[in-house]
Parts: C-alpha cells; structure tokens; sequence
C-alpha cells in the first residue's frame, strides 16, 4: 500500500476549517470582538503554515486571504457584515474541496503524485526605513545602558568585598596605643559596617515610597513642626529597617515600615509601596512591587498581637 503523505494532514485541516466556519458564524450572528477575531488569525495562520509543509500551496493561499481579510477586519472594528461572511465562507469551501480531493484513491491526488511540488508563492514584508531605523537605535541604547549598569554593579559588589575584609582586619586588630587608637579604630569599624550595609541594599535593589495622610490644617496653621510629621524622620525610619533587617518577603518590610510609622507619628493612615529592582527570574521583568494601607487601628491590632504570649 502506498503512503498516504496527507493523512495527518487532513485530520488537522479539518479541525481547523470547522473552528474556522464556526468562528464565523458566530461573528456574523453576535457580532466581532477582539478575542473572537484573535482566535480566528491564530487557525488561519495555523492552517496555512500546515498547508505549506505537505506542499499545497493553493490551500495556503486561501488560508492566507482568509488571514488578511481577517486582519483588516479587526483594524476597521467594524461589524461583519453579511457579504464578508459570505465570501468568507467561500474561501473555506474552496478548502475544503481541495481538501476533499487529497483523499486516497482520488484522481486529483494521483494527478499531483505524478507531478513535481508546484513552488511556494514567496510573500513580501513591507517595513518603513524608519520605524527599523527607530527599533535599532532603541536596542543599542538598551545596549548601552545595560552595560553601564553592569558596570556600576561590578564596582559595588568590588566596594562591598573590600568593606568586608575592612571590617574583619579592625575586628582582628584592636586598639594598641591606648584610648584613642581603641577609638578610632571603632569608629572606622562602624563606618565600614555603614558602607558595607549601604552597599548590601544596594545590590537588594530595594525602593521605598511613602504616603502619609493626616490633618495638615493645625500645623499650616500655626506653622508648627511638632504638630505634623518630620519627614527626615521617617526617611530615617524607613532606612533603618531596611538595612538593619533581613526580610525574605516585601510585604514583611511594607508591614514593619507602617506598623512603626504609625506607632511612632500622629498620622491615621499610611501607603507603603516596596519594590524590587533586581528580581531573580529567567526573563524581562522591570521590577515587583507590593503595596499596602494601614490605619491606626490595624497598628493597634499589631501590637496586640506582638504582645500575645507565644
């Protein structure tokens, strides 16, 4: 027996003229809409990939029409009107007799078999100059950029091991000349931990945004400072307990941030964002980011529960 070369062929061809008439006729009865219209492309553009594989060319170019004429639809958001589907569904029974003809044992498919492949009809891509113009200038910016953060993060890691062996070289050589050197070398030691911490939130990539919400009347009032918020205190706050504190989970740093924001300044509500710039995944992915919004309230439940024995 002889090998039927369109055997898979047909099974899948058939499948997708169906979902194809289908697609249709629901456009022309409901009307079009974006998911509908992308679902239609996709077994065009299915089909007609099929058809070139096994050689039928003629089934690939009215797949191809039925893409285009697909295509124009969705950029006019117009309705689907009664001839469009029509000439539609033309185009999918001339398919499908095509289709039909590839069976076994048919006079069509025996008069193809004895004749060479009829070649692929070549299809042009039309880009404007500018719009390539445009994308590559943008992908050596990007270029650029990232090798310069890179850079930026090989000096940083560099600054951070040399903090380290700073920071181990003062632990391992106290004070040898009395008080004053004892001094000294403490308070180099804490400023090489500050760099060292610095640097470490640095490589984390971690970014904090703030909103405080309180009655700012009585201060603009009376121009009174203790009655609203020192902001430098709170910027301290927030640094404090991001470079103090190893967290696993952003959402543990936003709740720690509030709940002493609120525990420590007379507002009533606050908005903490945390976001991670360096985020650890096979992929584009510019940041995450968490956000939360607490009351007075919720920090008072906080403290109850961090005062419950355990």
């Amino acid at each position: 027996m002889a090998k039927d070369p369109y055997k898979y062929f047909r099974v899948e061809a058939r499948e997708l003229l169906e979902g194809l008439t289908q697609g249709i006729l629901q456009l022309e009865k409901d009307g079009a809409s974006p998911d509908a219209i992308a679902r239609l492309l996709r077994l065009a553009h299915t089909l007609k990939g099929a058809a070139r594989v096994v050689k039928q060319p003629e089934i690939a170019e009215l797949a191809h029409t039925i893409e285009g004429a697909l295509t124009s639809h969705r950029e006019t958001k117009q309705p689907l009107s009664k001839e469009q589907g029509t000439a539609l569904l033309g185009f999918l029974d001339g398919m499908s007799s095509r289709l039909q003809a590839l069976e076994p044992g048919s006079a069509v498919t025996a008069a193809r078999a004895a004749q060479p492949a009829a070649e692929e009809p070549i299809e042009t891509l039309r880009v404007e100059i500018q719009e390539i113009d445009l994308l590559l200038r943008g992908v050596t910016e990007t270029g650029v950029q990232l090798g310069s953060v890179r850079k930026r993060l090989a000096v940083a890691d560099r600054i951070r091991d040399l903090a380290g062996l700073l920071v181990d070289q003062l632990a391992a050589r106290p004070g040898e000349n009395g008080a004053a050197s004892s001094s000294s070398n403490l308070r180099a030691r804490s400023l090489a931990e500050e760099l060292r911490s610095s640097l470490d939130r640095v490589r984390r990539g971690l970014a904090v945004d703030v909103e405080l919400y309180l009655d700012l009347q009585p201060a603009g009032t009376d121009d009174d400072l203790a009655r609203t918020v020192d902001y430098g205190q709170v910027f301290e706050l927030c640094r404090d307990l991001v470079e103090a504190t190893n967290f696993r989970l952003l959402e543990t740093i936003a709740e720690g941030i509030a709940h002493e924001i609120l525990v420590a300044h007379p507002v009533a509500e606050v908005v903490v964002r945390v976001r991670k710039l360096r985020v650890p995944v096979s992929g584009l992915l510019d940041h995450a980011e968490v956000e939360i919004r607490r009351t007075r309230a919720t920090a008072g439940r906080r403290r109850r529960r961090r005062a419950r024995p355990g």
